[in-house]
């Protein structure tokens, strides 16, 4: 049976050491992976199931747009994201404890999404597949399913990298609190020396 090892002190302090570095490189990654996510979204196609003398049809129309959710979703991620970048450079702990609470609450949005993206969006593309349209039309029906998936995929990422996120601000945190701790100590050290 294998004995249990605690970290030594100097691993310790050298994984807490690049916690900012990593915050910031994680949060430029996180801005990169939204708006890649939301592009996707508006260039898609959109088609809309239309009833008319008893017989559904399907319309489609080139670009979709930014919707409202979307547009709300990248201010916030990126409004969050700030709190993260700037937490990182300016050593502040409360941006640092906004940012780790935003990333949670981001996580459980993004994933919440990418659930709804795959399964009521795709289920209602699926059906739309059945229906007699023109072949222009089915193609635009495929694409959006292809941009479905792709944007379900892109928001579970988000997703992931929020949780992510949360879990470097709060190490991040302790690389602060420790610093903290390090140089109290030291400063005790030297007056108790002379």
């Amino acid at each position: 049976m294998g004995r249990l090892e605690f970290p030594s002190l100097s691993s310790l302090q050298k994984s807490l050491r690049n916690a900012p570095k990593q915050l910031l490189l994680l949060c430029i990654v996180q801005a990169v992976v939204v708006l890649c996510s939301v592009s996707l979204k508006f260039f898609a196609p959109r088609c809309v199931l239309s009833h008319g003398d008893g017989v559904e049809f399907i319309s489609c129309n080139h670009i979709q747009g930014l919707s409202l959710k979307d547009g709300i979703i990248v201010i916030c991620v990126l409004a969050v994201i700030s709190f993260g970048l700037r937490a990182s450079r300016s050593r502040d702990k409360k941006l640092l404890q906004w940012y780790g609470t935003g990333m949670i609450a981001i996580a459980v949005v993004t994933g919440y999404i990418a659930i709804l993206a795959v399964t009521v969006e795709a289920a209602q593309i699926q059906y739309w597949k059945t229906l007699p349209v023109s072949y222009q039309n089915h193609r635009e029906i495929l694409d959006m399913l292809s941009a479905t998936q792709m944007y379900a995929i892109w928001f579970g990422l988000n997703c992931l990298l929020a949780s992510i996120g949360a879990l470097f601000a709060f190490k991040t945190k302790e690389h602060f609190d420790y610093e903290e701790i390090q140089e109290r100590h030291t400063t005790s050290w030297n007056s108790a020396v002379l």
